[in-house]
């Protein structure tokens, strides 16, 4: 599903999802910072740092566009219910990726389980 979001939505730099054993699919979601700079000069903020734009609702409901599409051709049960936009793109020296730009999923979902638990609190 990563990847397939990933050549839907062209600012996407990593999607990181959560369902199992879950109630409903949830996502981390990181924006390439080239990419989403370039963006952000398009749709009024030009000079904005990454974290501004990409914590803006313009960013919110484009992504949450290209999520919309990826639903689309997903069973009802895969479908992204909930995700969460990064304010900072994965880093190795953060001990989200390997050397060869691979995902630490377990590290990633673990350095973001509050993030990822907010979605499955019952109100």
């Amino acid at each position: 599903m990563e990847s397939r979001f990933k050549g839907i939505c062209p600012y996407a730099s990593q999607l990181i999802i959560e369902g199992d054993g879950r109630k409903f699919v949830s996502a981390l979601v990181t924006l390439e910072p080239e990419s989403i700079a370039a963006w952000g000069a398009q749709n009024g903020m030009a000079g904005d740092s990454y974290r501004q734009i990409v914590t803006s609702e313009k960013a919110r409901e484009m992504v949450q566009g290209y999520v919309d599409e990826l639903n689309s051709q997903l069973n009802r049960w895969e479908q992204i219910k909930e995700f969460h936009i990064l304010d900072h793109d994965l880093s190795v020296e953060e001990g989200d990726l390997t050397p060869s730009m691979k995902l630490k999923r377990k590290a990633v979902t673990s350095k973001y389980k509050d993030e990822l638990d907010r979605f499955y609190v019952e109100s």
